[in-house]
Formats: structure tokens, C-alpha cells, sequence
């Protein structure tokens, strides 16, 4: 009926935001209608600045109450409405009232070449789903409907299915509303009676002939949960929903007792404190506001950084007002009280809570730290250096915050005879400038000869002498820091302040409990799982680091279900590992029967259906779309977002690089580290390019455009390659990334959504946030607290590990296994506790210990062979290669020390990989595992357990000698069936492993074959699982974790490990 868009500042007071919105008026007809016009105002037209605006305001510019103006916003150029002279109340004064508007209208056009015969749609028929009209079958795509083309016996099976699905939304549907018994009894009986009638006609709901006939139907996934199926996709029973009440009804409290019971429904029903609300349910009347907050008195706390002259809004209960950054909350709340008083209640609670300060003897303060005042590094630098006069003034020390990097001025330029420069903390080769510097760094001093023609190699004892240097100059800083009473209690406060201001809030989801309208009754959800949901609604970005079985899965459907319910959000993306997406689709409707979700197959992202599948995401106003990692890379960010972030990162790549330029007193790093930058910018610039290049543009509807505003991805530890700029990206524990496709797609939504939500908005969920390195923790981070990170002073990944690690110099073994050698690694670490208070900002940790789960008890065994002939003379002529490297003799091009690794592990395993004339050793460690594989399998054939073998060199198949071939035919020529050993490589497709597993889990298969990679995420065939042989020492502890899970078969477990120590 009528329309009127406000200017952007009209919710300034109330919601303390700024945002273009708009007044629709509508008047409800008697019936739906099918439209054979269309009213104007469905349609976009343009602004003077070509900026799209719905064509009613075209019509109608006095219903616009303010000027149309252009403003740059985060993602291209957005239409603003600035505010007039003229106040609200005048504005609506002036039209005219009641103001019926009688739109133009256009015919609507039914142009469908592909789809003869198709029509406006009808309003009752949902969208992307079959439906009869006027006896008439058609499908439903946006504003048309169209008939499919479809023989005759896949018509009547989708007509059946049409009506087992309409009599199972209405089972669902009185179970929502709480309906009475025998309504519900009467539903479910005639839903019995059409799922028994269409059995005896088409078979299984689940079969293939029905999938292939209604899997493009919204109701698909929901219909195929009628059935009950075992681990091969057999039929085993009906579902609860025909015989049991299996959805718990939104029940809203009409009333309250107590103040208490009236602040658990305001979460309950709105996920926040509403002092209106409760004052409802209580029926307090007038003073009913002020005696709740009297009862709830060091419960509930006003926050005063809350924008609003309303008293009664801004309270939050204790648990999330004294936690976060208290220091700054007692800050806000000591200001808030000289003038209200109040406020002194907050004041007194948050001085309970504040963090015990730390003590200087408990900070571990490390040379390079860029918390501390650059001016402390000079102080000691003249010091230790015993500088004077103009050498104080020559020699200064400079940051640069971008890089990370630390330099000092004229470091060639020391007195000659300062012996403190050039004995005491320096040698005659690298002076202590170049040392300190390198301290600075977290690098290792390195010296280097050359021959004058462009090569050098390192001087090992003039680097040995150099880094012992080092190391007394690292000595002499722990001493000098926190000697004078001043410096001492200046770097005390500053660090307490920064990293020892926040108190850690803790979750209790108890109040969720019987509490989640939705969902399936006959399913509860474990303490721990409550309190994540919970956490996800109240906090913001989460990582849910959650044990294998701690039930992660059904953690994220309910938090996206409440989300929704509570307004939150609108629509919820899941991202999961391509395998899983079938089955994600089948636990969301398990855990929720009545949810509306999309689901992606295989067909919805080839090339000519990727358009149409992105634009029923934007157009579905669904619970939840569920997708695979690789197809979450195929829906892109606008081209202005992306042109904006690439040339960000370009930006600061160029200017990382400059500084390396000059900084780098070390050439093999300052070319090393160029490299990196110069391929990370052509990276960068060709991905440009492409976007920039109209030709190759996709037509796909972009992400922002989707309508997602909570992103869930499960399984993230595969998105942790963020790149990021480090120069400590060669030092082994640091894992800088690379400028991968999809974690730049990743981190590019995940960027967006973080403004758009203000940092609320993204789960992520993995038992591995951490498996390789520590600086995994710090991209974890990176994606989900960034602001925290720069809150902190963490602007790179160096600022963040000068405070929290060190780089060490130690001796082990050397690649080529003949001897030892120095080696630099990122392995030591400081302050962890107020680290961890960072990460667990953001991070809910749940160990198996923590869960009590009912896991295996593993006994780990490492059985060891000793090298035959043949390896050792092998392993030498590995040493003689190494050295012949070390010494420049051989071209890497021919030799290099990758090879020799790669080599070495080969002769480990079995030295007929690397010779094929060496000896089969009836000791080696292939053999020995022959040995013990068939000793587990003789002991256990009376349960049918099964093994896995992980082998991760010699792929069978190919010609020559394999590890896979060789131990199998001797398995079986010592009486093992060969029917009962597989290759994981036999498997090539998602059906054809489900359908190896599933034998694996029947014992019909109990020795399985295959590569860590391959056998790795989505393994799930443990139920038998008895045995884990490593033939190939585990890189990373989840490597064994796939036999540590719930059994079904047996508890007691035994993991072996074939020559190789598991740490």
C-alpha cells in the first residue's frame, strides 16, 4: 500500500547504528493470488549515480525523508539518505493519510525456451519443489513453474512423494504448535498408512530410483529420514516421527514467579536480558523494572558503555559483565560512577574479579618483544655497548610495524676499539650491532665466507663463536631489563595491561535444556554440548576445539537453529569436507525434522547448474545451506571485494619487500625472503588480473549477495595454511602458509562477515586446531579474533612470537643419519598462560579428559629392526651424497638434500624401493610387520576385528617392486584369504570407499591398506578396528587417532608402531 524510506540516522539513539531502512505497509488479502501482472515496485531501478533503488521511490521521491546520496562502503559504493532540516514528525505530516498506493503494472512475461509450458508460479507451491496444480505436476523455480519432463512412472512416484511429504509437514507442524495427542495420532496414522502404500508400489524411500526421481525437490532430505538405515544404506526401521511425539514444541512462559525464572525465559525467548519482557511475565507493574533489578542484584550489572538514556536497557547477567576486558570494564564503570552513583555496585564486583597482577619474575621478557618501548632496547644497547656522545646519537635502533623488523644504524660504523662491540658480545666477523640486531630478529647469526665470484658457503666456527655471542648478549638482557626499580614496574604495569586484563567467561547452557523448540525430543544433548550452543549465541566468532566424538556436529546444527530463532542471524552457511555432505544433510533433519535446508550434491556446482543452485541460496529463505569445501570456493566474493582485498595484500607485500631490501643483513635470508614476496605478489597480481578481466567472469551470484550472515565450517584445521608475511617463514615451527585458492577465499569471507556482524558470526569446529606447529594457534586467530590480535599489538605473526616464543639452536640428528648438526627451530615458549587467556577468547577447548568419553585405552609398541647389510651400505653412500651437496660439489639440479631425505626414508622402510637387488631380510621391518599382522589377525578371527596398515611410499600396481604387493602376497601365503585385504587406492570414489568401509566395519575386510592421506579424514570404519601398524613414523598425534574413538566391538586396543618411535 504505501512505502517511506527513513534517513540513515534515524535509529541513532535507540540502536546506535546507522543504516538506510524503510517502512513497507501492506494490506493482507482474503486468498493467495497467482499474478498475471506484476506491480512496479517488485523491480529496481537506478539512481542519478546508477545506484540501484526500488522503483517506488522513483515513483514517489517525497516518500524518501532525506537526500540520496553516494558513501563508500566496505564493499564498493552504497546508497546513503542524509538527513534534511525537516523533522520525522513533519515529514509524515506532509502525506497525505490513509495514503493507498495503486502501483503501475507490468504483465508478467513468461519467457522459458528450455521449460515449454511453463507458467506463473503459484504462491502455495514452494520453491524448487514439485507440486500439483489443477491436477497438473509441475516444479517450481522462482516466479515460474514449469511441467518436468518426466515419464510416466517416475510422475507417479513423485506424486506420491508429494503426498508423503505434505502428511509428514503436518505431523511435524501440530508437533510445533503442541498440538493435542490424538491430533498428532491421527496425522502419524495417515502418514503410516501413505508411506505403506508407497513401499508396496516404489520400494524405499531411500532407493536409487526414488532419489533420482525427487532428489531436486526441497523435501527430499526430509522425506528420506522416514526411514531408519543401517551403516550400508539397508533399511533396519520406520522413523519415531510415525509412532513417537519427536519435535519439542516452542513453548513461550506466560508468566513467571520470581525475577530469577523471569531472567532464564528472557534468554530462553530473546537470548539477552530484556527488563520489558520479564516485567511482562511477572506482571510487576509500573515499579515492576526497578524491583528486578533490586532482586537481581549482583546477578545482572548495567553496562555504561551501553549507548542509550534508557536506565532500563543495557544490563547483561554476571557471567558475561565480569569477564572479557575487566580492567577496562572497572575503567568505564569508576568514570560512570563520579556522576552516577549507581554505578558503584559494578565498581566493587569488577575490582573482585580483577586478574591477580603477575609479577616481573613471572614475565618472560624476550629481546625483539614489540611491547616493549624501543626506547628500553636503545638504553640497553649504550649500555652494553659502553657508548658515549655521538656514538649514542649515531647508533639508534628503528621498528617497522608493518614488517615486524627490527635494525640498527650504522653498525659498521662502532669504535674499533670498543671492546664490548667486538670481543666481549661481538667477534672481528659479525660486531655485537649485527648480533643485536639479529636478537631483535629471533635469528640465528650466521657467517659466511666467499670466494669473490658470487659463492660462499657458512664458516662453522666463526657462526659457532658468533651465535655463543649471541646467546651471552640474550643473558645480558634477562639481567639488565628489570634492574632498575622504574623500568621494572613500567614493563609490569604495561604487560598486566595488555595481556592480564581479561577474565575467561565460563558457559552454562543448563537454561537450553528441554529449551531448543525444534528439535528431536527423543535426542539429548550432552552439558558440554549445551554450554557450546550457548557460547556461540552469547559470544560471538567461535572455535569449537572439540574432541573426536564430543559431538561437534550436532553442537553447530543447534546453535544455527537458535541463532535463526532468536534473530541472530537469517540464514546460516555449513561448509564440510565434500564426503560429508550428504550425511550433514541427514543429521541436520535427524536432530531437526522440521528445518528447511539446502543441500549441494555433486550436479548442483558443474558448470551449468552452479548459477541456478547459488541463486535458490539467494533466493530461500532456509535454515540452513550445507555445502563441500570445494564448491564453498566456487561461489565468489563481488569483484569490487576482491579487488580491494588482492590490492591490500599487494600493498603490503610491496612494502615488506622494500624493507627486506635494506634490512636483511644476511643476503641468503634477504634474497630467500624477496622470493617469497616477489611469487606471493605475482600470486596475488595474477588472481587480480583475472578478476579485472571481464572475459573470464563467472555469472555466479556472489557471496555477499547470498544472504549468509553465519558461516560454520566444519572440520577448519584444513583451511590453517593462511599465508602470512614472517621473517622466520624458513625456520622449522613456523608455518607460514601459502597463498593457497581456498584459504584465501576463506579468509576473504570470513573478513567480510566480520564487519558485517561486528565479529559474531563465524564458527569454525576441529579436534586439531593445533597439530604441526604452534603458529597454527596464531592463524586460528588471525581468522577469528583479529581485532584482539591488533588490540594486543600483535600486527604480524613476528610481534606475536617475540612475546610468546623463541626461536633455539640446538644439536640433532642430520638428514643423511650419520651424524649431528646445529639446527634452528621456533620450539620454546613463554608466558603461556596469558597466551592461552587470548586464544581462549574465541576458542571453547574440549579434551577427551574433559568429556569423560568412552574411548579405547591404547598401548602403543614400538617394534624395532635392526639395519641390514644392505641398508648400511646404502645409508653411506647417503652420507657421501650429503657431503658432496655440503661442499658445492654436485648441482642441486642433480642432487639435493630433498632427495636424500626422500631416499633415506625409502631405505628405511624397505631398501628394495631404492635397490631392487637388495636382500629381502626376514628381520626388516616389513617383514616383522608381516609377522605381527597375521599374529593379531590369527588371535582375533573368532570377533573379526580388523587392522589398518598405514604405508605412506611404494603405491601398489605399478611395475617393480612394492611395499603394498609384497606384504600381501606373503599375508596370504600364510593363510589369510585375500578377500579379506584391501587397498585403499582399489576405492577411487566416495561410493566405492563407503561401500570398502562397510566391509571393513563387517569384518568381512580386516586388513586395510593405505597411505595417511588417504586413510586420514572421513575413515570411519573403527567399529572392529583392533590394530594401527605405522610402517612410516605418524607426523602428527591424529595420525593414530582414528582407532581412538567409541567401539562398538571391543575397548582395549592395541596401537603398534613398526620401527619408528610414536611421541
Amino acid at each position: 500500500m504505501s512505502a517511506i524510506r527513513f534517513p540513515q540516522d534515524a535509529f541513532q539513539q535507540t540502536a546506535n547504528a546507522e543504516v538506510v531502512s524503510d517502512l513497507l505497509i501492506f494490506q493482507k488479502k482474503d486468498r493467495p493470488e497467482v499474478l498475471s501482472e506484476y506491480p512496479n515496485w517488485v523491480s529496481l531501478g537506478l539512481t542519478e549515480d546508477d545506484l540501484p533503488i526500488n522503483e517506488y521511490f522513483l515513483d514517489h521521491p517525497d516518500h524518501v525523508f532525506g537526500t540520496l546520496s553516494t558513501k563508500s562502503g566496505p564493499f564498493g559504493p552504497d546508497l546513503a539518505v542524509l538527513p534534511g532540516e525537516k523533522s520525522l514528525g513533519e515529514l509524515f505530516s506532509n502525506i497525505t493519510v490513509p495514503h493507498v498506493y495503486a502501483p503501475s503494472v507490468r504483465p508478467v512475461v513468461i519467457e522459458d525456451t528450455e521449460h515449454p509450458g511453463a507458467v506463473p508460479a503459484d504462491p502455495s507451491l514452494r520453491d524448487y519443489s514439485y507440486g500439483i496444480i489443477d491436477g497438473k505436476l509441475y516444479y517450481r523455480e522462482g516466479d515460474t513453474m514449469y511441467p518436468p519432463a518426466v515419464g510416466a512412472t517416475p510422475e507417479k512416484r513423485i506424486r506420491s512423494m508429494i503426498d508423503l511429504a505434505s502428511k509428514m509437514h503436518k505431523v511435524i507442524d501440530l508437533q510445533m504448535e503442541d498440538a493435542e495427542d490424538q491430533e498428532v495420532e491421527a496425522a502419524q496414522k495417515e502418514l503410516n498408512s501413505a508411506y505403506d502404500t508407497f513401499v508396496k508400489s516404489y520400494d524405499r524411500i531411500n532407493s536409487t530410483a526414488n532419489g533420482r526421481a525427487f532428489s531436486q525437490d526441497s523435501d527430499y532430505f526430509l522425506i528420506c529420514g522416514l526411514e531408519n538405515l543401517d551403516a550400508k544404506g539397508n533399511f533396519v526401521s520406520k522413523a519415531d516421527i510415525f509412532s513417537k511425539r519427536t519435535i519439542s514444541p516452542t513453548k513461550a512462559a506466560v508468566h513467571c514467579e520470581t525475577a530469577e525464572d523471569a531472567m532464564v525465559e528472557s534468554f530462553r525467548s530473546l537470548g539477552h536480558i530484556d527488563l520489558s519482557f520479564m516485567n511482562d511475565l511477572l506482571g510487576w507493574g509500573e515499579n515492576g523494572k526497578d524491583k528486578i533489578v533490586k532482586d537481581l542484584s549482583g546477578v545482572i550489572y548495567r553496562n555504561p558503555s551501553f549507548d542509550s538514556s534508557d536506565w532500563y536497557d543495557g544490563w547483561e547477567s554476571s557471567d558475561q559483565y565480569l569477564s572479557g576486558n575487566v580492567r577496562t570494564k572497572l575503567e568505564d564503570a569508576e568514570k560512570a560512577a563520579e556522576s552516577d552513583p549507581r554505578y558503584t555496585g559494578n565498581v566493587e564486583a569488577l575490582k573482585a574479579v580483577q586478574p591477580e597482577p603477575i609479577e616481573a619474575s613471572e614475565i618472560s621478557i624476550r629481546l625483539g618483544a614489540t611491547w616493549i618501548k624501543k626506547s628500553y632496547y636503545k638504553d640497553f644497547m649504550d649500555e652494553l655497548f659502553d657508548l658515549h656522545g655521538w656514538q649514542r646519537r649515531d647508533h639508534e635502533i628503528l621498528f617497522e610495524p608493518m614488517t615486524g623488523r627490527w635494525s640498527i644504524t650504522e653498525k659498521n660504523h662502532f669504535s674499533y676499539d670498543n671492546v664490548a662491540v667486538y670481543e666481549t658480545y661481538g667477534t672481528q666477523r659479525k660486531n655485537a650491532g649485527y648480533i643485536l640486531e639479529d636478537c631483535l630478529n629471533l635469528s640465528a647469526t650466521v657467517v659466511y665466507d666467499t670466494d669473490g665470484h658470487g659463492n660462499r658457503w657458512k664458516n662453522e666456527k666463526e657462526t659457532q663463536l658468533a651465535q655463543m655471542k649471541q646467546e651471552e648478549m640474550k643473558r645480558a638482557f634477562a639481567d639488565w631489563i628489570l634492574k632498575d626499580p622504574d623500568r621494572r614496574k613500567d614493563l609490569t604495569d604495561t604487560y598486566n595491561r595488555l595481556f592480564n586484563s581479561t577474565r575467561e567467561r565460563t558457559f552454562d547452557g543448563s537454561y537450553l535444556k528441554d529449551h531448543l523448540p525444534g528439535i528431536n525430543r527423543s535426542i539429548q544433548l550432552r552439558p558440554h554440548q549445551l554450554a557450546a550452543v550457548s557460547r556461540t549465541l552469547l559470544s560471538g566468532n567461535t572455535l569449537l576445539a572439540h574432541a573426536v566424538g564430543a559431538g561437534k556436529t550436532f553442537e553447530m546444527i543447534a546453535s544455527a537453529m537458535e541463532a535463526k530463532r532468536l534473530g541472530l542471524c537469517h540464514k546460516s552457511m555449513f561448509v564440510v569436507p565434500n564426503h560429508l555432505v550428504e550425511q550433514w544433510g541427514k543429521d541436520f533433519l535427524l536432530l531437526y525434522p522440521g528445518a528447511n535446508i539446502l543441500v549441494a550434491d555433486k550436479k548442483t556446482f558443474a558448470k551449468n547448474n552452479r548459477k541456478k543452485f547459488t541463486a535458490r541460496i539467494a533466493a530461500g529463505d532456509y535454515d540452513a545451506v550445507i555445502i563441500g569445501h570445494s564448491q564453498f570456493e566456487m561461489i565468489p566474493m563481488s569483484k569490487e571485494v576482491q579487488t580491494e582485498y588482492f590490492n591490500r595484500e599487494i600493498d603490503s607485500a610491496m612494502e615488506a619487500m622494500e624493507q627486506a631490501k635494506s634490512d636483511y643483513s644476511d643476503a641468503s635470508q634477504r634474497r630467500f625472503t624477496i622470493q617469497q614476496l616477489q611469487m606471493f605478489i605475482k600470486s596475488m597480481q595474477t588472481r587480480l588480473n583475472k578478476i579485472l578481466d571481464k572475459g573470464s567472469k563467472d555469472d555466479v551470484i556472489n557471496f555477499e549477495k547470498l544472504g549468509i550472515d553465519r558461516l560454520y565450517v566444519d572440520e577448519a584445521h584444513n583451511y590453517k595454511n593462511l599465508y602470512f608475511y614472517s621473517k622466520l617463514s624458513r625456520v622449522p615451527g613456523v608455518n607460514s602458509g601459502s597463498d593457497t585458492a581456498k584459504t584465501l577465499d576463506l579468509a576473504m569471507k570470513v573478513s567480510y562477515l566480520n564487519q558485517l556482524t561486528n565479529y559474531k558470526g563465524v564458527i569454525f569446529a576441529t579436534g586439531t586446531p593445533v597439530s604441526n606447529s604452534v603458529s597454527e594457534c596464531y592463524t586460528m586467530m588471525k581468522y577469528l579474533e583479529p581485532q584482539i590480535l591488533e588490540q594486543n599489538g600483535f600486527n604480524n605473526f613476528d610481534a606475536w612470537a617475540t612475546t610468546f616464543g623463541e626461536v633455539t639452536t640446538a644439536m640433532e640428528l642430520a638428514p643423511e643419519g650419520n651424524g649431528f648438526r646445529m639446527k634452528q627451530r621456533f620450539a620454546k615458549f613463554y608466558n603461556v598462560p596469558e597466551l592461552m587467556k587470548i586464544f581462549r577468547e574465541v576458542s571453547d577447548i574440549k579434551v577427551s579428559e574433559d568429556l569423560q568419553l568412552d574411548v579405547p585405552e591404547a598401548e602403543r609398541e614400538t617394534i624395532v629392526a635392526k639395519p641390514s647389510q644392505d641398508q648400511k651400505r646404502l645409508m653411506k653412500d647417503l652420507s657421501d651424497r650429503a657431503k658432496a651437496i655440503h661442499q658445492h660439489i654436485v648441482d642441486s639440479s642433480e642432487d639435493n638434500m630433498l632427495k636424500i631425505t626422500t631416499d633415506g626414508r625409502k631405505i628405511g622402510l624397505d631398501p628394495r624401493l631404492f635397490d631392487p637387488n637388495s636382500f629381502d631380510d626376514p628381520e626388516s621391518k616389513v617383514n616383522l610387520a608381516v609377522d605381527k599382522i597375521y599374529s593379531i589377525w590369527t588371535d582375533t578371527q573368532k570377533d573379526k576385528l580388523t587392522q589398518m596398515v598405514f604405508c605412506d611410499f611404494s603405491v601398489p600396481g605399478k611395475e617393480g617392486f612394492n611395499v603394498y604387493d609384497d606384504m600381501k602376497n606373503k599375508l596370504i601365503a600364510k593363510g589369510i584369504p585375500a578377500e579379506e585385504i584391501a587397498f585403499i587406492h582399489s576405492a577411487n570414489t566416495d561410493a566405492k570407499k563407503e561401500q570398502l568401509f562397510s566391509q571393513v566395519r563387517a569384518g568381512n575386510v580386516r586388513i586395510l591398506f593405505g597411505s595417511t592421506a588417504k586413510m586420514g579424514e572421513g575413515t570411519n570404519c573403527q567399529d572392529r578396528l583392533i590394530a594401527l601398524h605405522h610402517l612410516d613414523a605418524p607426523w602428527k598425534p591424529s595420525d593414530v587417532g582414528r582407532i581412538l574413538r567409541t567401539f562398538k566391538i571391543k575397548k582395549n586396543v592395541e596401537v603398534t608402531d613398526n620401527g619408528k618411535i610414536i611421541i
